[in-house]
């Protein structure tokens, strides 16, 4: 019985030799790859700026021989490790013929040809898309304009009278926040220390008349109509409507604690 197990043990041991080597092939490979279409060079960089912070830091502790042996064996080293991390995941999606003919490929000259010319055209490239994005703006913008015409026409049921008064804040877009103090006929609105006076008129429980005519600010209105969509624990949706512009956005005001 003893014999019987210990040579299923020997069967089971040995059978991971064969796997482990089929993975180290499929490794070298994948290596290849990312060798020949420079798919690593971000990783490179990344590298580089790990190599040269350690150099700022310990650089005076080694001899210049020392630093450049160690810093050719971090990129040898860590970059064959991360080859070896990435095969289990390229496994999954391309198998080892597959494989086999993306190399080809990228090292036949049509392959190189297009790997050469790749870098070269990105600036002309994001140039070009920047410019399609561009014109299509000014189409996206106007269809959402109509859609939240629309929606700002719709009745929403809500109940909003305790909103009319208050502490509240909105965040803009890049984080910074927009204190907001409300009482029944006047908003005062706090930013980067600066204070902004608008005037309140409520027209039901749930719509009213955001007024600007003294402040100077980019971006400034004349009159907004307001109209409260949504509310949560932590804040209400509107919708607003530029009575100059006849342009609607969407935004959402927090209550502060």
């Amino acid at each position: 019985m003893k014999r019987l197990i210990a040579f299923t043990l020997v069967l089971s041991f040995s059978g991971l030799g064969p796997l482990r080597a089929q993975d180290d092939i499929y490794t070298e490979k994948l290596k290849r790859f990312f060798e020949i279409t420079k798919s690593g060079l971000g990783y490179d960089i990344v590298l580089e700026g790990f190599g040269r912070d350690y150099n700022e830091r310990y650089g005076q502790s080694f001899s210049e021989e020392y630093f450049r042996d160690f810093k050719e064996n971090l990129f040898a080293e860590s970059f064959d490790n991360l080859m070896r991390n990435l095969t289990p995941l390229y496994q999954t999606r391309l198998t080892e013929e597959d494989l086999d003919k993306i190399i080809a490929f990228y090292e036949s000259d049509t392959g190189q040809s297009y790997l050469n010319m790749s870098a070269p055209i990105q600036d002309d490239l994001i140039k070009i898309v920047s410019e399609w994005m561009g014109n299509l703006l000014p189409t996206t913008n106007a269809e959402r304009n109509e859609y939240l015409r629309g929606e700002f026409a719709k009745n929403y049921d809500v109940k909003c009278k305790n909103l009319r008064t208050g502490e509240f804040y909105s965040l803009l877009p890049d984080g910074n926040q927009v204190n907001v103090t409300r009482t029944e006929k006047k908003q005062i609105e706090t930013f980067e220390g600066k204070t902004y006076d608008l005037e309140v008129k409520w027209l039901d429980d749930c719509s009213y008349y955001l007024i600007d005519y003294v402040n100077d600010f980019e971006g400034r209105f004349d009159t907004l109509h307001i109209k409260i969509t949504a509310t949560e624990k932590q804040l209400y949706r509107y919708i607003a409507k530029d009575l100059s512009k006849d342009i609607f956005k969407t935004g959402e005001i927090y209550f502060a604690k």
